[in-house]
């Protein structure tokens, strides 16, 4: 079984890869026993050099889960506590009644920093390091997004300042203390945490991450559409952590066997966040998954310019899965199909073909449709109809972007952005490429 499976991921990988949707590093093992990996395609560009098994990239939001660690390992050392107002930690912070444990499942409701900490780059001509962050808290005056505790809503402010947390309680940099307390013990002597623009540093066996912009890979850097990878490189806890594929499935083997961070522990942390009695099935850093074909695990998904990456615990299966890719903006759809294909594999299932975008759309879809469509949602969510067409409007980073939504054969509407949405009845769901929905109501006009 375990043959076939890394035969057909070889083949499945393989055309991914000629097709031009993929580019990066992929592992599937069970336990510590290396099924398949892979790496194809190039680290730099410029130099022509070409990716290895050891190559490093940038995590992304999979960082997460290293943050929402050293919290825990913090707690259960006795330095702090979940329910810890944040109060203790930013005096004077506006947001009233948050705790650490608010930031760590998302319910706490605080704005988005990226817009602020941008204009504070301008502004000081520098980038901004972490600490901008409790600046940002205390003196943005940018309202809460809602009540904390109301709802749940994906938040990369909540974990930078958790990044603060760690550095307030422990005495060290955040870097530091991962250093120190997980990435030493875990064995993963190529993890860290990475600064590329802030401080200039190099690391060996570099993946340079790039995006498709007017027919070509180019820096993100040198881009016009994300340059904000520039001033936002400072910034902490929600992202920039950098890693490889040995690394990874060392801290798969080390989270199995509970060493860093105890079972009990664990299973705190994968736990789903309840919201007004709806389960979210996010814990601490965590996505929770469990159905019949993967069965019991957790994962987690990261996309920065450049970059996305996956990760994948199946705890029933006692196996792991780590994909880590460096280029971004291509057919988004192209590559989202090859994952899909991937974890139908994994799951013991035949997979769809590879399909790029174009493939998927269903040409025959009934327009008249469109207008029942339309309306606003929760979440600022706006559909429209113009031209015939139908467009969404909603706010990605603090930017308002309307997005064409293109009818799938699947029922879905698709974005050539990677979004994806979903209509039933009066409800919108939104997967903006993690694989899992937020689901939004229709508000009454």
């Amino acid at each position: 079984m375990q043959n076939s499976i890394s035969k057909m991921l070889k083949s499945y990988t393989k055309e991914a890869y000629e097709r031009g949707f993929f580019n990066g590093c992929i592992l599937l093992a069970h336990k510590n026993d290396i099924l398949f990996e892979t790496a194809l395609g190039l680290a730099n560009m410029a130099k022509k050099t070409e990716l290895n098994l050891d190559s490093v990239f940038e995590l992304a939001s999979v960082s997460k889960q290293f943050t929402a660690s050293a919290i825990i390992l913090l707690r259960d050392k006795g330095v702090l506590s979940l329910n810890d107002d944040l109060e203790k930690y930013f005096p004077g912070i506006p947001y009233k009644g948050r705790t650490i444990k608010n930031l760590l499942n998302h319910t706490a409701g605080i704005p988005d920093y990226t817009e602020w900490v941008n204009k504070q780059a301008e502004l000081t001509g520098t980038i901004p390091k972490n600490d901008v962050i409790e600046k940002f808290l205390i003196e943005s005056n940018l309202p809460e997004e809602f009540e904390v505790g109301t709802k749940w809503s994906y938040s990369n402010t909540a974990y930078a300042a958790l990044a603060l947390i760690i550095e307030k309680a422990s005495g060290m940099t955040f870097g530091t203390f991962l250093e120190k307390e997980i990435f030493q013990p875990a064995n993963m002597s190529s993890t860290c945490v990475y600064h590329r623009r802030l401080n200039g540093d190099t690391i060996p066996n570099y993946a340079y991450g790039y995006i498709f912009e007017n027919g070509e890979y180019i820096l993100p850097d040198d881009s016009q559409s994300s340059q904000f990878v520039i001033p936002l490189d400072g910034i902490e806890g929600d992202g920039i952590v950098n890693s490889n594929l040995h690394d990874m499935l060392k801290w798969s083997l080390v989270l199995k066997e509970g060493k860093i961070i105890s079972h009990a522990s664990q299973q705190e942390m994968y736990t789903p966040t309840y919201v007004n009695g709806e389960s979210e099935p996010y814990g601490y850093g965590w996505r929770i998954f469990n159905n019949e074909k993967a069965g019991y695990g957790v994962r987690h998904a990261g996309g920065w310019p450049g970059y996305h990456t996956q990760f994948i615990r199946y705890i029933d299966k006692e196996m792991t899965f780590v994909m880590l890719t460096n280029q971004t903006g291509g057919d988004t759809w192209g590559s989202r199909t090859f994952l899909e294909g991937i974890e139908s594999i994994i799951e013991g299932r035949m997979p769809q073909p590879i399909t790029p975008t174009d493939e998927l759309i269903d040409q025959d879809f009934d327009k008249s449709k469109y207008l029942a469509l339309c309306g606003n949602y929760e979440g600022d969510i706006s559909v429209n109809l113009k031209d015939n067409s139908l467009f969404a409007s909603l706010n990605i980073r603090e930017r308002t972007m309307t997005l064409e939504m293109l009818p799938a054969k699947d029922g879905r509407f698709i974005t050539h952005m990677g979004i994806s949405f979903t209509f039933e009845g009066s409800m919108i769901s939104l997967d903006y490429g993690s694989g899992f929905e937020t689901v939004y109501k229709k508000l009454e006009d």
